[in-house]
């Protein structure tokens, strides 16, 4: 038996199914154009990270940069 499924208002494409309750996407445009805003907020959030990573790695050398300026000053200073 196959059940007559049911618009839903406001939402064309949508339809719910009246056995189940389900809500069902008829429109396959829906489905693609999904991939492509889930493929760019992933890339988005890629190069995010891939960012974050980067000045996590500039920091940490400008850290040691500091630390290695500073034991010189003080090899200078007890030189002087």
């Amino acid at each position: 038996m196959n059940p007559k499924f049911l618009p839903v208002k406001g939402y064309s494409g949508l339809f719910r199914d009246p056995t189940t309750g389900a809500i069902v996407n008829k429109n396959p445009n829906n489905l693609e154009n999904w991939k492509k805003k889930n493929a760019k907020i992933i890339e988005s959030k890629q190069k995010a990270l891939k960012d974050s990573n980067r000045i996590t790695i500039l920091e940490n050398k400008v850290e040691s940069l500091s630390e290695k300026l500073d034991k010189i000053l003080s090899l200078l200073e007890k030189k002087i």
